[in-house]
């Protein structure tokens, strides 16, 4: 009885030890990281989470006085041959649990931007957002699609097709909304919490629905504007 409560101890701590050697290899960064990371946050004047993951740092552009906020995962993974994948303007937010991928292609988002807690942007085909642009809480951008025209042949080996998203100024997202490849949101537009953008957005529209649809202007009376997005 004895030896099996020994041995049963034993096991327990075998993978106390293992799950600890795992979480720390994936949850800490190097030394050299962490040190890169540092510099990256004095030479920007930035507030950098010491429990951000910020990955490539000599592909980062980070501007001065930028937050990023715990566990946050920016610029991983990267496939692209360009020197810069990931820029930050000035004063921008990047909140708690927020996944910033280049992938094969790029990030650029402007000064005094938000992006809040959970949000996903994947720049497989490049992700441009101006400035002044508010994205509420676990918004989803994926400049990329797939490939599902030919029925004899798996999705998975099909490829992706990327054309890239372009978000103009003084842009309002609300919160869980989906933004598809190929879309372009103008100017002062606003897309309502749960929206998927599958296309164009003209500027100061407000737009919401899954797929979105026009709801109004802003500055004007819905009834008063026929115009069509």
């Amino acid at each position: 009885m004895i030896k099996g409560f020994r041995s049963f101890v034993k096991r327990i701590s075998l993978l106390r030890k293992s799950y600890h050697l795992v979480y720390n290899t994936i949850k800490s960064p190097s030394k050299a990281s962490r040190l890169r990371r540092l510099k990256l946050a004095h030479d920007t004047m930035s507030n950098i989470s010491g429990r951000a993951n910020l990955y490539n740092v000599k592909r980062l552009s980070f501007a001065n006085n930028i937050t990023v906020e715990d566990f946050s995962v920016i610029n991983y993974p990267v496939y692209s041959d360009r020197p810069c994948t990931l820029s930050i303007g000035e004063r921008s937010y990047i909140g708690s649990y927020a996944h910033l991928s280049p992938q094969k292609g790029f990030i650029e988002i402007g000064s005094n931007c938000t992006i809040h807690p959970y949000c996903v942007l994947l720049g497989e085909g490049g992700i441009t957002i101006g400035d002044d642009v508010r994205i509420a809480t676990s918004t989803v951008i994926v400049s990329a699609n797939h490939i599902y025209a030919d029925m004899d042949v798996p999705i998975r080996k099909q490829g992706m097709e990327a054309k890239g998203i372009k978000i103009g100024n003084d842009v309002w997202i609300g919160a869980n909304c989906t933004i598809l490849d190929g879309v372009t949101i103008g100017n002062g537009a606003v897309v309502a919490a749960g929206a998927v953008v599958n296309r164009d957005v003209s500027a100061y529209a407000v737009v919401g629905g899954v797929p979105v649809r026009l709801l109004k202007y802003r500055g004007f009376e819905s009834s008063l504007l026929k115009k069509s997005f």
